[in-house]
């Protein structure tokens, strides 16, 4: 089962032509909020849309991880 909190993309877009390139969108959302946390773009292949948008979770789960290590004033 996954967490509530956990985050995941949705890709938007197509490919064209022989080499399956195409312009990508992506949407990074946490638990079944429908509001997303986080979007972006990018032109490429399918898989390197989704090795940038998985990136992108890396980054913000990094982010997290920051906020919660931060000394309280």
């Amino acid at each position: 089962m996954k967490k509530k909190n956990e985050l995941h993309y949705e890709l938007y877009g197509s490919s064209v032509g022989a080499e399956k390139k195409g312009y990508w969108r992506w949407a990074i959302f946490t638990g079944r909020e429908k509001k997303p946390l986080l979007v972006g773009s990018c032109y490429g292949t399918l898989p390197d849309a989704k090795a940038y948008a998985e990136a992108a979770i890396l980054r913000q789960n990094e982010r997290s991880q920051k906020r919660k290590t931060l000394p309280s004033k």
